[in-house]
């Protein structure tokens, strides 16, 4: 998904804490409204272009796509499934180690400023008053996790605070959610249709995100060609770098604003709202819902054994990435028929669930607003939750002629070249 204002990543998320939040007035403190900005944010870091990979193809930062459930076309179905199950169930784990480290705060924190100096934490472990994975985790992360939270000085940084642990772990689950909820979009991921509201549907086939594919490339070689050119003028080096830059610009420029990504395609990614901000599509209903599910029983199983709650989190999040009987195809190529038959099929369903669904999103929107290039490329256009409250433990019409309001819906290849 998309992190458009008002719909993709945000919409979704909104609703997952709706859901989560069903019958609770707090989590941790947190408010629904504070909750879901800390959740929100820590979704957005995960698609950052400063510092983050997810604008990396797959040659760039194979280890990276699993992040956003999308294959590494070097490995198989399975296997690509397998990552990114445990890169999402890994996320719960760490968010759990950061709460591990929260309840064991007031043993640490000797001094009792209400900061935890490298030295007190090295004296906790040593001392056992933390162990396990929270002490590794808080050990390996002590200096990041103490700017993510506004609540010291630049000039007297003392330690981590509690503060900091919980929106360390509000940055774990975030990024867990984020993967989660892209998976939902075809996009990423070709799960079974036969019912697209199943947060639990089979997944089918995963797609390759590469902005720099053949079309691209071509648009970097022209670049650099005519960079070259120009740089002439100022001799050999001159052309050189010229075209170095030129292709660069070019590329740059088609990867980032074009429509092309291999077999990622941009329309899916797009999250359409009605007028009062509700999920249209069913696909992201089922996003939602999958959220919810994963963060409550996160909630239900975060203060077990590490053993215990390793195994909630794993069978939970298996549960949203089950393989089909046929098994788990991986779609690295956007000329191959298999893959645009199942593109197109998938863009005639969204197209008859949602009105007007097109490259804005949202009922009403252009349905020829998007297009998808003769070459195959890509195209453009309830939970069950108790009313326990969880906290810290301290010891733990298109008009087709002129007066006619008739509804005009163009065929799919009208739709789908301009």
């Amino acid at each position: 998904m998309d992190q458009e204002k008002g719909k993709g990543h945000h919409a979704i998320t909104q609703k997952a804490t709706d859901q989560l939040f069903d019958g609770k007035s707090e989590i941790d403190g947190m408010d629904k409204e504070t909750y879901y900005e800390k959740l929100d944010e820590g979704q957005e870091h995960a698609d950052r272009i400063v510092g983050g990979d997810t604008w990396k193809p797959y040659w760039m930062a194979p280890d990276a796509q699993r992040e956003h459930s999308m294959a590494d076309p070097s490995k198989s179905g399975e296997q690509n499934l397998s990552d990114i199950r445990n890169f999402v169930a890994g996320g719960l784990e760490s968010a759990k180690a950061a709460h591990d480290a929260t309840t064991k705060f007031d043993g640490l924190d000797r001094d009792h400023d209400g900061f935890l100096s490298h030295d007190e934490v090295d004296q906790g472990v040593k001392s056992g008053t933390i162990d396990g994975r929270a002490a590794s985790y808080l050990g390996q992360n002590q200096d990041s996790i103490e700017d993510l939270h506004d609540d010291e000085s630049i000039d007297d940084l003392k330690g981590v605070s509690k503060a900091d642990l919980q929106a360390q772990e509000m940055r774990e689950l975030g990024a867990a959610t984020h993967a989660l909820e892209d998976s939902y979009s075809n996009a990423h991921m070709f799960r079974d249709t036969s019912d697209p509201s199943d947060p639990h549907a089979a997944v089918q086939g995963i797609n390759v995100f590469n902005p720099l594919d053949e079309e691209t490339g071509g648009a970097a070689l022209a670049g650099a060609a005519a960079g070259a050119v120009a740089g002439l003028e100022f001799g050999p080096l001159g052309a050189v770098v010229g075209g170095v830059i030129g292709g660069l610009v070019a590329g740059g420029a088609e990867a980032l604003l074009g429509e092309d990504a291999e077999t990622h395609v941009k329309v899916f990614d797009e999250v359409p709202v009605d007028d009062q901000g509700q999920l249209e599509r069913s696909s992201d209903q089922a996003a939602a819902q999958a959220s919810a599910e994963m963060l409550k029983n996160y909630y239900d199983h975060r203060d077990d054994s590490e053993a215990d709650a390793d195994s909630a989190f794993t069978q939970n999040v298996d549960s949203y990435y089950q393989a089909s009987p046929n098994g788990v195809e991986v779609y690295d190529d956007n000329d191959d028929p298999h893959w645009q038959q199942e593109r197109d099929a998938r863009l005639q369903e969204q197209e008859q669930e949602v009105a007007g669904y097109g490259a804005d999103g949202g009922a009403g929107a252009d349905p020829t607003s998007y297009a998808v290039p003769d070459d195959g490329g890509s195209c453009e256009p309830p939970v069950d939750t108790d009313s326990a409250s969880y906290s810290y433990q301290d010891d733990s019409s298109y008009e087709t002629s002129e007066g006619s309001s008739e509804e005009y819906t163009p065929p799919l290849d009208e739709q789908l070249y301009e």
